[in-house]
């Protein structure tokens, strides 16, 4: 009689444990949850800034980069073909103005050969390098846009086929920079 009652209670503490583990493994997840998403542990925006502006690329580099361009004619340069791009979106403020600024690190070739083309869903903008508006920290301005949407584009870089000199290692930064003017 006691050895029944003996394993009526192990087997009711057993029970009991397995009980209290579950209802306890429930309140854990719950209060991670709660946690969580609580304002408490996520980060605050600082109150004092008034603009912001990300820079969203999908490709997985440490360094927006683009590196050894390669000569091509137009077509081929602002086509999929041309694997010298990066894709990206700016994010901010809606009607915030912006720059997308190209930062040579290395280059030999002379600007009016380096084509570039910009485009969205809608349209392209083709240009070279020659003639556009210096930054006094060496970057090059090849793009100024508006924050409406987030909107993805496509910046892609090429050699022109009038270039006739070997190409050597090349590359460049990119960055976006908010501006003041809005």
């Amino acid at each position: 009689m006691k050895k029944k009652k003996r394993k009526k209670s192990i087997k009711d503490t057993i029970l009991s444990f397995r009980i209290l583990s579950i209802i306890l493994i429930v309140i854990v997840t719950g209060l991670f949850f709660v946690l969580s998403n609580s304002s408490l542990f996520q980060p605050k925006l600082n109150e004092d800034t008034i603009r912001y502006i990300s820079f969203n690329n999908q490709n997985t580099t440490d360094m927006l980069q683009i590196m050894d361009i390669k000569r091509m004619s137009d077509d081929e340069g602002k086509s999929q073909r041309n694997l010298s791009f990066i894709t990206f979106s700016a994010v901010g403020e809606k009607n915030l103005n912006y720059d997308v600024i190209l930062y040579p690190i290395v280059n030999t070739i002379d600007y009016s050969y380096i084509k570039y083309s910009i485009s969205n869903q809608k349209k392209i903008v083709i240009d070279t390098l020659e003639d556009k508006e210096k930054c006094d920290d060496g970057g090059i301005i090849i793009y100024q846009g508006k924050i409406k949407e987030n909107q993805l584009r496509t910046l892609r870089l090429w050699v022109s086929m009038d270039y006739r000199k070997k190409i050597e290692s090349n590359s460049f930064e990119i960055r976006i920079k908010s501006r003041g003017d809005n």
